[in-house]
């Protein structure tokens, strides 16, 4: 978390949280996972509506990217938005 810029990092799993190219629902109790990665996808969105309501906004990484290029992408970012945002 950036608190000057108002900027909120989040790397998501995967697996966990239903990557649309690394993603896999499992065979084995497949209803149960599918709720479960479903509800971890709706409070993702539904915490980046909150963050955006209050004024923040909200970075997602999938797990499986570039760890240099996304520091490059929240570097920029943050830097943007200490620009046009005064935080405490």
């Amino acid at each position: 978390m950036f608190r000057a810029a108002a900027v909120a990092v989040f790397m998501d799993g995967c697996f966990w949280h239903g990557c649309p190219m690394h993603g896999t629902w499992p065979t084995l109790n497949g209803a149960w996972w599918r709720e479960k990665i479903e509800a971890n996808r709706q409070r993702d969105t539904d915490t980046d509506r909150r963050l955006r309501e209050a004024g923040w906004m909200a970075i997602r990484i999938w797990a499986h990217e570039d760890a240099a290029e996304s520091a490059r992408t929240i570097r920029k970012m943050v830097a943007a938005r200490r620009l046009t945002e005064r935080r405490p």
